[in-house]
This record gives C-alpha cells, sequence and structure tokens, in this order.
C-alpha cells in the first residue's frame, strides 16, 4: 500500500465509483419505467417512510424537461466507465480534457446537492440509489481535483493554495467528513424517526 500513489488509484476510483453510479442508474430508470407501466408497483427499494425510493421518483424533481434524472446518470456514469478503462489500457488524455472532466464532476456534484435537499427537505424521503450517488459523485468530485492537482493540469489562485493543498494530502480525511457531514444532516433531519 506503500507505492499506492494517486496515479496508480486513480483509475480505479474512477471505475468504481462510475459502476456504482451506473448501477444505481441503472436500477432507478428500471424502476421508473415499472411505475409508469404500473403505478401500483411498489420498488424494492421502499423500505420505509424514510428510505423510500418511489416517494422520491413520484416527484416532480425526479425528472429534468420530463426526462428521468436517472437517464442523465446512466449518461454520465458510462462516460467515467469508460474513461477509467481507456486510462488502464494506458490511455492518455490531454490536461483540458482533466479540467473538462473536473468541471464537469463539479456540475454532478451542484445536481446531488439539489436533489440532496430537495429529497431531505422538500420530499421527505430518502432514495437508497440516489444516496449511492451522492456518495460516488462525493468521491469522484474530490480525487478529480486531486489527481488534477497533483498532474499539474490544474492550478488555484493564491489565496485558495493552502486549502488545496491540505485537500490533496488529506483526501481520505476530507472524504470521511464530507461523508459524516451528510450523515450528520439526515440523522437530524429525521431524527424523529431514528431516535425513537
Amino acid at each position: 500500500m506503500k507505492n499506492w500513489t494517486i496515479e496508480k488509484a486513480y483509475p480505479y476510483v474512477l471505475l468504481v465509483t462510475g459502476f456504482l453510479g451506473l448501477v444505481a442508474s441503472f436500477i432507478l430508470t428500471y424502476d421508473k419505467i415499472m411505475i409508469l407501466k404500473d403505478p401500483n408497483f411498489i420498488p424494492d427499494c421502499n423500505i420505509n417512510p424514510i428510505f423510500s425510493c418511489g416517494s422520491v421518483m413520484s416527484k416532480p424533481q425526479a425528472e429534468v424537461f420530463g426526462m428521468p434524472n436517472t437517464l442523465f446518470g446512466i449518461i454520465a456514469f458510462s462516460v467515467i466507465v469508460t474513461i477509467a478503462v481507456a486510462m488502464l489500457f494506458g490511455a492518455k488524455f490531454k490536461p483540458l480534457f482533466w479540467k473538462l472532466l473536473f468541471a464537469g464532476t463539479l456540475a454532478g456534484l451542484a445536481g446531488v446537492i439539489y436533489l440532496f435537499f430537495q429529497g431531505i427537505y422538500r420530499i421527505n424521503a430518502i432514495c437508497p440509489y440516489c444516496a449511492m450517488t451522492w456518495v460516488v459523485v462525493v468521491a469522484l468530485v474530490v480525487y478529480t481535483f486531486v489527481w488534477n492537482i497533483k498532474q499539474k493540469y490544474m492550478t488555484v489562485p493564491k489565496t485558495f493554495e493552502q486549502s488545496a493543498k491540505f485537500v490533496v494530502q488529506n483526501h481520505i480525511g476530507v472524504l470521511v467528513v464530507i461523508y459524516l457531514i451528510i450523515l450528520g444532516l439526515v440523522l437530524q433531519h429525521f431524527w424523529w424517526y431514528f431516535g425513537s
């Protein structure tokens, strides 16, 4: 593990996160199709009043311009898996490619933050497969940032140099803290259920 550098780990990070996101998107897309075919269909991920895919999928926030959000997930995570496989076979990409990928992960993060807020604070339900995408998108953003900085594909303004250095040196801790914040927000909002 001593020689397990970001250069070696990053393609696998892309592969694992992309694969998990793709699986979640496919399952949610399948469930959405089943609900459209049969409004009485109950997805397997309807576990209890809090963890309920059906509650989330039936709301307007689950679509953009009439298209389910899950279709965008299938496209985005397929791209991530493709990049990972290409890297594992030795493909090299120009710095602009990596900057654009980071911009894409930030766009994905913006979508995740919006859907997290809508799910927790407006719909009052958590879609377990959506939560899986929260986890993988956060990891994608952190590690694509670290990759870009370590490879010198991207620079940050001097004001944020120390912050960027901290993230690069402590990426696992940063990721854990973000996950704990997400968990804390969920527990705080649904404490009436979890704490009873």
